[in-house]
């Protein structure tokens, strides 16, 4: 029975609960309660609404006989026939089972209000924002495959259909921007300056002029380089990811990186500013950090999950976060500063795959991590969506208490282990 303000109260018990034998009882903040019953399984109550989770297809038996919280906000659930966990997922996945198309997951962007921009496959070109699904305009030949480039200031939205041409969506409206024909635009920038830049799959970058499109200068130094990523720093330095390697146009001068002079990869996947202005590189071969001409090259020695990158965010508290083929992994920013010292660096990696919810672990390169209002991090993986929020990822940062039960030498149990001498001729 329930009791409330002193007095037995039976209206106030669930009534999923009715005519079943409590065992125990776990309750969570938001008038949330795990019920553990004598035959019937696991029972979730929260403001009327109830769910049940039962054997075989969520327990190992229905007889449950007790429940426990651990730090990480698991739920262990010790039943008749066996031990059950039940795990927040850390990172929502976004795939097929959720509505997405083969292809679409992989083109999407940030508008001004921090709305996520896709298409679909009616050719129209969608706004998420807040749980809100809006329609900003309909592809003139309906379209369903669209390349979203990126968003002006003015909330312009650069548009490349798969007949190859270049959009600008205002205003509800697709506007055919006579883009050069033998061209095939893949990335878009607006400069420090107010310009529209565009780069193409053949390695060249033209500006939006008032006669048209006209080839910037100096021309990009990369022969047959297709523009893949592109970021402008504070100090208008210019960088441009491509498969053959890195470009950095600074004070009207190209200069270039590759494998021949620093990179571990000319593949380069993704490119990340953070607020100090250092520019982090992913590439196949691990990550790159470049701070002015200066690289430090991070790989599996030094800890890394995985060294196929495929995407860079950092988050406020200075994490990094890449997307790679093994999953999502974070760096944690006490030891990227420690980046700069003599001694050899190890890196505090967490990697997030299947078992934190991401169902495929495989990332997308060439596509920009997205960073939302709330400061969750979205990523686009092979299959799907990955989206994670820094700030209330579950954690446990008590460490494990730790004890010595002996202390051997070739085998040999030591007795006093307060004072060991080891002698030279030991070996295990």
């Amino acid at each position: 029975d329930a009791i409330v303000n002193g007095q037995f109260s039976p209206s106030a018990r669930p009534l999923a609960l009715d005519k079943k034998r409590i065992e125990n009882a776990l309750v969570f903040p938001g008038n949330e309660i795990w019920w553990a019953t004598n035959r019937d399984g696991l029972i979730r109550t929260k403001d009327g609404f109830d769910e049940a989770l039962t054997a075989p297809a969520s327990l190992h038996d229905n007889q449950v006989r007790s429940l426990f919280l651990d730090r990480e906000g698991s739920v262990w659930i010790g039943t008749v026939g066996g031990l059950n966990r039940l795990s927040p997922p850390r990172v929502a996945f976004y795939g097929e089972k959720e509505g997405f198309r083969q292809g679409f997951y992989g083109k999407i962007m940030l508008d001004q209000t921090g709305g996520i921009l896709t298409s679909d496959a009616k050719g129209d070109l969608l706004n998420e924002n807040l749980g809100s699904l809006k329609t900003v305009a309909t592809h003139p030949a309906k379209d369903p495959d669209q390349d979203l480039l990126g968003v002006a200031k003015d909330g312009t939205i650069w548009v490349r259909d798969s007949s190859n041409i270049l959009f600008a969506v205002k205003s509800g409206r697709y506007l055919n921007h006579g883009f050069l024909p033998k061209e095939r635009p893949i990335s878009f920038i607006e400069t420090a300056s107010g310009e529209i830049w565009i780069g193409t799959r053949a390695g060249a970058f033209f500006r939006k002029s008032g006669s048209g499109w006209e080839a910037v200068t100096p021309a990009f130094p990369i022969a047959n380089a297709a523009v893949m990523l592109i970021v402008q720093d504070s100090s208008k330095v210019l960088y441009v990811g491509t498969r053959n390697g890195l470009a950095v146009l600074r004070g009207g001068v190209w200069k270039t990186w590759n494998k021949r002079n620093g990179l571990p990869s000319d593949l380069i996947s993704a490119l990340h500013l953070d607020p100090k202005g250092r520019l982090w590189i992913g590439t196949a071969a691990g990550i790159v950090r470049m701070a002015g001409d200066s690289l430090f090259l991070l790989n599996k020695s030094h800890g890394l999950a995985d060294e196929a990158i495929t995407a860079l965010a950092m988050d406020p508290q200075g994490d990094l976060w890449a997307g790679s083929n093994s999953g999502i992994f974070r760096i944690r920013h006490q030891s990227l500063e420690q980046l700069d010292q003599v001694q050899p660096i190890h890196l505090q990696v967490q990697l997030f795959n299947a078992i934190d919810g991401v169902r495929h672990p495989e990332g997308r390169p060439f596509i920009r991590a997205l960073t939302t209002k709330d400061g969750s991090i979205w990523m686009n993986m092979l299959r799907g969506l990955a989206r994670f929020n820094p700030a209330t990822l579950p954690t446990n940062s008590i460490t494990p208490e730790t004890i010595i039960e002996n202390v051997l030498v070739d085998g040999e149990v030591v007795a006093d282990r307060t004072q060991i001498t080891v002698p030279a001729t030991a070996s295990r």
